[in-house]
């Protein structure tokens, strides 16, 4: 019979992640002799775009409210190295500038784009949390904030603030990259939290439960309006449970969670 109905789903978001748009760019020397395997380019668009048509319309289901999660400090280094230098993480080589994986020497001529793109930020710094705050307020106070930290499991700031916060002393980790930095990225995202919900009442804060900082804080308690998005490496039910009971023992109530 002819009927209507109504269906409101559980999730605001769900998404398969479809790569990215292709390019014409040519090949590079070692993938040259398989040319003839190539797809025309023309194809891959046509191909790019019917996969993602279909995740709009299968997906359609599960929201399309993107959680607003994503690297948010990529652009920082351009942004702000010359003027506020105390914006970015202590390195080990005691300087505030990006952290080299294995180079001994800690330095380069120029920063590569890739350098510039993990490099940290310190979380307890002040002035990184009212540069946070001003952006937002200059693009009109939108609903969700990004603080999440950028890629890769080091380069994390070593001062005594950020250390400390962690439960770290001054002068650990001498001879390997720091670990468990959940604390500090926790402070950084409640602080930013009170001030914009006093701001905007339903402003919602972006942080992400990744790498270093994958394990729940273990000093600090998680505000309302922080949104976690988990980033577990484990699909394991047992583990995936407790990682999600230990950050809402936390606080934390509200999540997103992309399996890296």
């Amino acid at each position: 019979p002819v009927s209507s109905g109504r269906w409101v789903p559980a999730l605001e978001f769900e998404n398969l992640r479809p790569g990215g748009k292709p390019s014409d760019t040519p090949l590079p020397d070692y993938l040259k002799p398989f040319q003839e395997f190539n797809t025309p380019i023309a194809e891959r668009i046509r191909q790019s775009d019917d996969t993602r048509f279909w995740l709009r319309q299968h997906l359609r289901a599960g929201g399309l409210k993107h959680p607003g999660y994503g690297h948010a400090f990529t652009k920082w280094w351009d942004l702000y190295s010359k003027t506020n230098p105390e914006y970015f993480a202590l390195n080990k080589y005691g300087q505030r500038e990006p952290e080299l994986y294995d180079d001994p020497k800690g330095k380069k001529p120029e920063w590569s784009a890739r350098d510039k793109m993990f490099v940290k930020i310190c979380p307890s710094n002040e002035g990184v949390a009212e540069q946070i705050l001003g952006n937002w307020k200059k693009a009109g106070m939108p609903q969700k904030i990004n603080v999440c930290m950028n890629d890769m499991n080091f380069g994390f700031c070593r001062c005594e603030k950020c250390m400390e916060l962690d439960g770290h002393k001054t002068g650990d980790f001498p001879d390997t990259h720091v670990r468990g930095v959940t604390d500090r990225y926790v402070y950084l995202a409640n602080k930013i939290a009170r001030e914009a919900r006093r701001l905007r009442p339903d402003a919602e804060v972006v942080m992400y439960a990744y790498d270093e900082a994958l394990m729940p804080p273990r000093f600090q308690k998680v505000e309302e309006n922080v949104l976690v998005g988990v980033v577990p490496t484990s699909l394991e039910l047992t583990e995936i449970e407790s990682l999600f009971d230990g950050w809402r023992k936390a606080g934390a109530r509200k999540f997103a969670m992309r399996p890296n």
